[in-house]
């Protein structure tokens, strides 16, 4: 009984030592990276602080993926090569942030702008040019004429979809699809869902709504094709993280277990 009590323990501390570590011994994954950030510049809310990047680590994780030949995508890329059935190019990355905070427009524009890289905001679309912290429809449109922008629904007021009846989650789909095809002059098929609160019943409406593919907040790497059976999968970029991190987030999906 006592062998069995020591082995149960040494499992124990080997389980929570693994817990720790971070994926550099697990296998490269290849496939769709889609790499979720937040803010990008000086931490303005206490309360997201781990989710601001400085500037300076910013650049230097799209230096990172210049450097190591990764393709920039948009959401129409990645759209149309699941409705034709197309590949992707070999070390395909997909940049997007969550919300449409103004930092995305300040502090991350100018940098992806300087370097011609491409990016994808999902925009909480009731708080666009309704609150201080959050992107103005003038600051959208000019990044979406740049041509290096898109834009893709995060509903009207990033609600819990799961929480809420059909009829309201309809809202907050169909609601946010039309004013951002109104504001934006294209169709809008790709959607984000808020906290990741998703189940079977919310992924049935978001197709019905129009959607053709929606994103998650669950970590990895996409194999391509997509089989649509669960949401794109996302790497979350956090504060704190260093540039061998940021590779183990390219090649794994993650850089902690």
């Amino acid at each position: 009984m006592l062998i069995i009590l020591i082995i149960i323990g040494l499992i124990m501390i080997f389980l929570l030592f693994l817990s720790k570590q971070k994926t550099y011994w697990l296998p490269p994954k290849k496939g769709l990276v889609v790499l979720m950030y937040h803010h990008i510049g000086a931490i303005t809310k206490q309360t997201e602080a781990g989710f601001f990047i400085n500037e300076e680590m910013f650049s230097a994780q799209l230096e990172q993926l210049l450097d190591s030949g990764y393709t920039f995508l948009s959401f129409s890329d990645v759209e149309n090569a699941y409705k034709e059935k197309k590949p992707l190019p070999p070390k395909s990355v997909l940049i997007t942030f969550d919300d449409g905070w103004k930092d995305n427009f300040t502090a991350a524009y100018p940098i992806l702008k300087e370097k011609k890289i491409k990016a994808n905001i999902f925009l909480n679309v009731g708080d666009i040019s309704a609150k201080k912290d959050f992107l103005s429809w003038e600051e959208v449109s000019e990044m979406f004429n740049g041509g290096l922008i898109e834009f893709a629904s995060h509903g009207m007021n990033h609600r819990r979809l799961r929480s809420l009846t059909n009829t309201e989650i309809k809202k907050e789909l169909l609601e946010s699809k039309k004013i951002l095809e109104n504001k934006l002059g294209c169709e809008v098929k790709s959607f984000c869902y808020p906290y990741g609160a998703v189940d079977k019943r919310v992924r049935s409406l978001v197709f019905e709504s129009g959607y053709i593919i929606d994103y998650g907040t669950r970590k990895g790497i996409n194999s391509w094709p997509w089989n649509a059976k669960h949401p794109i999968k996302r790497a979350h970029i956090m504060a704190g993280e260093s540039l061998a991190d940021f590779h183990l987030q390219l090649t794994r999906g993650r850089y902690k277990l």
